[in-house]
């Protein structure tokens, strides 16, 4: 939606608080001689018009019929302002108590029209307002010079009130704007680290690529000239790393934008978990698994998802060598999202990893990368969900992934 198209919805709401304003003002003012017998029909017309005018235009608003312009805009404030002092100059002009809501009028101008459109209102504004001056039609109070504060109070305040309320509408509006602006500034500067991120990752995998294969033909060329170390552990494990770097590597270097690998699957996380509880090794941390009686669905990348979800007990099987793992997966009642929670039992999360949430790089382990909660953001993120992090109140950290449930299909 467009700033005009908001402007206008904006407009069409206040025309109808005016309108029904004007509707209970014509029979005080009708009792008090503020609108005598000759001038009560043109000012029921007036209301008319105007109320016709604003169902019309909104009718065109919702069906789309016109296409809201700074030159509509100027077009719909100018008939209210005319409109109003159409009314004024019926019941006293510039004498009539009510004559301060021009206030509103140019309030309005300044905020929704710009350059040429502006300046043109501000034009007719100065042009009917001067027209109050000249021969109104004076009711009586005015002649007999009248003016009680029964009227002016309630009248002075009603007006008061409504610029309060005006004001605070276009501060709300702008506190909304900045936080939308914050919102974009952020994801721009989550983009530029992604850029930066892949131009350090291109020439990391180029510079490591040939000390591994070094590496590899060395290991390799020891097993081979040396029999004897055919079952040496360490060795195997040397070269079972310098195989895993290398895969890595080359995951990394042909990742050209083939999204072949990122399907989306439908998956019932209960499943999942299951799978992952029954290939957790046995040496490292203990893992309890909870998930609730019924199917818990989603649709999403499964090697990803995967991915991710290793990522984040591997985090936490750090945070805490040895101790207990919580992984839990529940729906959140009203959100239409599932939840994957990963609680343990370490010293937690320290704040400065709280704020750079999202941006690779930061860590706090001496050897970490900083790259396993920035993939479980960035997956997150991209499902339409959320990752949120806090501190357990027994210890530890929780880290939940929150990503939508798929919606079963109605037949």
């Amino acid at each position: 939606m467009t700033n005009d198209q908001r402007h206008l919805k904006f407009i069409l709401s206040l025309r109808w608080i005016a309108v029904l304003t004007q509707i209970l003002i014509l029979f005080p003012a009708l009792k008090l001689g503020w609108l005598q017998e000759h001038t009560r029909l043109p000012a029921v017309l007036i209301v008319a018009t105007l109320a016709a005018l604003n169902a019309a235009s909104t009718l065109a608003e919702r069906t789309r019929l016109i296409r809201p312009t700074q030159g509509y805009l100027l077009t719909q404030l100018s008939l209210d302002l005319f409109s109003f002092c159409g009314l004024l100059w019926l019941s006293g002009g510039a004498w009539n108590p009510f004559v301060v809501m021009i206030f509103f009028h140019a309030a309005l101008g300044a905020l929704l029209l710009q350059g040429l459109y502006l300046i043109f209102f501000v034009l007719m504004m100065l042009w009917s307002t001067t027209a109050l001056y000249s021969n109104p039609l004076l009711p009586p109070p005015v002649l007999g010079n009248s003016l009680q504060s029964v009227i002016l109070y309630p009248v002075h305040m009603s007006v008061m009130l409504g610029l309060v309320g005006l004001i605070s509408w276009i501060s709300t509006r702008l506190e909304r704007k900045r936080r939308e602006f914050e919102i974009a500034q952020s994801e721009l500067q989550q983009r530029d680290h992604l850029r930066a991120f892949g131009v350090i990752a291109t020439g990391f995998s180029h510079e490591f690529a040939t000390p591994l294969s070094t590496l590899k033909i060395r290991l390799n060329r020891l097993a081979r000239f040396h029999p004897e170390l055919e079952d040496n552990e360490d060795l195997n494990e040397a070269l079972h790393a310098a195989d895993k770097c290398e895969e890595r590597l080359r995951a990394l270097l042909n990742r050209r934008g083939d999204l072949s690998d990122c399907k989306f699957e439908k998956i019932d996380l209960r499943h999942e978990l299951m799978e992952l509880q029954k290939t957790w090794p046995s040496s490292q941390s203990q893992l309890s698994v909870e998930f609730p009686n019924s199917p818990l669905e989603v649709k999403t990348p499964l090697p990803a998802f995967r991915q991710v979800i290793a990522d984040l007990l591997e985090n936490a099987q750090q945070a805490n060598p040895g101790g207990p793992i919580r992984l839990v997966a529940t729906e959140i009642p009203g959100t239409g999202l599932a939840e994957v929670r990963v609680e343990d039992h370490g010293s937690g999360v320290p704040s400065f990893i709280r704020e750079h949430l999202g941006e690779p790089f930061f860590t706090a382990r001496e050897n970490g990368n900083g790259l396993g909660l920035f993939n479980a953001f960035t997956f997150a993120k991209a499902m339409g969900g959320r990752l949120e992090i806090s501190d357990r109140s027994e210890g530890g950290a929780k880290i939940s992934l929150q990503i939508p449930m798929l919606v079963p299909q109605i037949n």
